[in-house]
């Protein structure tokens, strides 16, 4: 548990201190969930930001990537998963018309018929997430275990 008062420093004032803070991107605050619903789609205002409700019977998690990948480019997406037993059909009932109140797009996602640990479920919306609507381009890593010398490279891609 957190002190009381405690939070990362601002990133936009101390951005050192940001990066080098435990506490860098959580949040913990003590308030209901439809007031923590409001402040993660706080940029839906004129942008576009896309609420996934994790329910059994929603449509097929790599679909809505898909679908994720057309129109406007996102500000963001959040997700809401449940515990072991699903979260509960008015709880997101209320969790979608409070986002689509805020100008946000609800998509019900499933992630197949298996229940799945939360941190499991979390994983797996990362992969989608980054096979299907975004993937950042990664150099390639440095070979640190020998030096390279001029014209060593092309000689080792033709071995």
């Amino acid at each position: 548990m957190l002190k009381e008062g405690a939070q990362a420093p601002d990133p936009e004032t101390d951005p050192v201190a940001w990066s080098a803070s435990e506490l860098r991107g959580l949040e913990a605050l003590a308030r209901t969930k439809n007031k923590a619903l409001k402040a993660a789609l706080r940029g839906a205002d004129g942008s576009r930001v896309v609420l996934m409700l994790l329910t059994e019977d929603g449509t097929p998690i790599k679909k809505v990537c898909m679908q994720m990948r057309q129109g406007p480019p996102l500000a963001g997406v959040v997700v809401v998963l449940g515990d072991d037993r699903g979260l509960p059909a008015e709880e997101a009932d209320a969790m979608a018309m409070l986002a689509e109140k805020g100008g946000a797009e609800v998509q019900r996602v499933s992630l197949g018929g298996t229940t799945l640990l939360a941190s499991h479920a979390i994983v797996i919306l990362h992969h989608y997430l980054d096979e299907y609507v975004h993937r950042c381009k990664v150099s390639r890593p440095r070979d640190y275990g020998r030096p390279v010398t001029v014209g060593t490279e092309a000689k080792r891609s033709r071995q």
